[in-house]
């Protein structure tokens, strides 16, 4: 459990106090109260209960910004205690759900005729679209793109679609959290859509991707490695379209990468008209996993038209 902590949001989340981090290891503590009840000795036991109790009491009324006395919390309590008792209001809620989710997202009737009956996967994040809407979901493995933190876990979601186990249409819409390049968020999945997907609605800001019949590539490598520094441009060869970017750390950086987490690493982008775009927050343990650079995709719309095999508009 500790592990997954440090490898998920506390590694790369900035900073440490407030937000999934600690909201993360107060499950891990919760986990850990209940397992040294159930696997303490006999003698213990006592001890452990009590133990275990004050601490759910702490998780259960002192939760960060609430309170046993506010006027929020006991209408939770007395809604949960309702919910459970009363399959009515559960239905109701659900009801009043999904239609504040339908009107939340709005979606016109020519996205919602491009996706019909078929099955559809939602990226990088809004799979509540699907509940509000009655789709068919078939969501990714790691079902938010922007949790993607390592190679095994894009090639999970990559190999969902080369293996035909995906959805027939994908909503996309090109977003990021943390100020991150989105195509980078999971790079062998990019790769995965680019090959088996194609625009079949274009909009903004959700597209409707429709699957095509694909073969994995096998990419091949184009000249040498170049090895360089931070702070130095380094030059994409002329015909490359993915990239393979490995990040070497000292050996005190590799200590606190294994003991915490690393430092943030921020990429900036030259384009073939001399402009500059970033720098944007790079999750460096996935440049391993051939980073698309064929083209700067600034936006929806060039994303839709990459998704439309139309390069036109696109830069270097």
């Amino acid at each position: 459990v500790l592990w997954a902590w440090k490898e998920g949001f506390t590694r790369h989340d900035p900073g440490f106090s407030g937000g999934h981090a600690m909201a993360f290891f107060g499950t891990a503590l919760l986990v850990a109260a209940v397992g040294l009840v159930l696997f303490s000795e006999e003698s213990l036991r006592s001890a452990a209960i009590n133990v275990a109790g004050i601490y759910l009491l702490s998780l259960t009324f002192a939760l960060p910004g609430a309170s046993m006395f506010s006027g929020n919390e006991i209408y939770n309590y007395n809604n949960f205690a309702s919910l459970i008792s009363s399959k009515a209001h559960r239905e109701t809620q659900q009801h009043l759900e999904t239609s504040a989710i339908a009107s939340q997202f709005n979606l016109n009737p020519a996205l919602l005729s491009a996706v019909k009956n078929h099955s559809v996967n939602i990226i990088p994040w809004n799979l509540m679209i699907a509940q509000g809407y009655h789709m068919d979901l078939v969501a990714s493995p790691v079902f938010k793109a922007y949790s993607v933190y390592t190679p095994y876990l894009d090639h999970l979601n990559a190999q969902q679609i080369y293996e035909e186990k995906g959805a027939d249409k994908v909503i996309y819409t090109f977003a990021s959290i943390d100020g991150r390049y989105p195509i980078f968020d999971e790079p062998a999945t990019f790769r995965a859509l680019l090959t088996c997907y194609k625009t079949e609605y274009a909009s903004d800001p959700y597209t409707v991707l429709s699957r095509s019949p694909c073969v994995k590539p096998k990419l091949t490598k184009v000249g040498e490695p170049i090895k360089s520094g931070f702070n130095t441009w380094v030059v994409v060869p002329a015909h490359a379209s993915y990239v393979d970017l490995a990040v070497r750390t000292t050996l005190v950086g590799h200590l606190m990468n294994i003991l915490y987490k690393p430092d943030q690493v921020h990429i900036l982008f030259k384009l073939s008209d001399g402009s500059i775009k970033g720098p944007y927050r790079f999750i460096y343990p996935l440049g391993d996993d051939g980073l698309f650079v064929k083209y700067f995709i600034n936006g929806q719309q060039d994303a839709n038209r990459l998704f439309a095999k139309n390069a036109t508009g696109l830069q270097r």
